[in-house]
């Protein structure tokens, strides 16, 4: 009977290491997605975005298989992809929550606008968040996108009209 009750305390004790390593694994997986939506500094009176990259969906993937030694079930699958889900959608909204505390600073759209084109991986990512947005159907997803472009630089300039600006900015040409 000794040798039962030893062997139910081994098995709880496992099976309580991997939902906390599952749950350290998921706690990481946003704590990295709030740090990827980036934050606005201020330098020289201007807003300067900066933000870490985060991990793509295949390395996370890959860090939760290892994580779980290779043994993967439907519902492990069913529970990365929601907290994946989860963790893009916290870094959207971070980083609108960033839009949003620079218009409470007092900049105005055009100074956002200029900094969200002097972040590549900001306007990037913006981008792929209207679009995302819009082609959900969902009324208030098209209502936040609308939001979100008002802070998107203006790129319906002519070919023309970008040359021309890039020579005047350019003299060698």
């Amino acid at each position: 009977m000794a040798i039962y009750g030893q062997d139910i305390n081994f098995t709880s004790a496992m099976q309580q290491r991997r939902a906390n390593q599952e749950q350290e694994f998921y706690g990481s997986l946003l704590s990295n997605a709030m740090r990827a939506g980036g934050q606005f500094d201020i330098e020289n009176g201007a807003p300067i975005y900066t933000a870490s990259p985060m991990e793509d969906k295949t390395a996370s993937w890959n860090r939760f298989v290892q994580m779980k030694g290779g043994r993967i079930t439907s519902a492990d699958v069913q529970n990365f992809e929601s907290a994946w889900t989860q963790a893009k959608s916290m870094k959207t909204q971070q980083q609108i929550q960033e839009l949003s505390r620079l218009k409470l600073r007092g900049f105005d759209n055009d100074d956002i606008r200029d900094s969200v084109e002097d972040s590549p991986e900001l306007y990037g990512s913006l981008m792929d968040m209207v679009s995302n947005l819009e082609s959900s159907g969902d009324e208030n997803a098209i209502a936040q996108a609308a939001m979100v472009r008002q802070f998107m630089p203006d790129t319906s300039g002519t070919y023309a009209e970008q040359l021309s600006e890039y020579v005047s900015d350019n003299p060698v040409m």
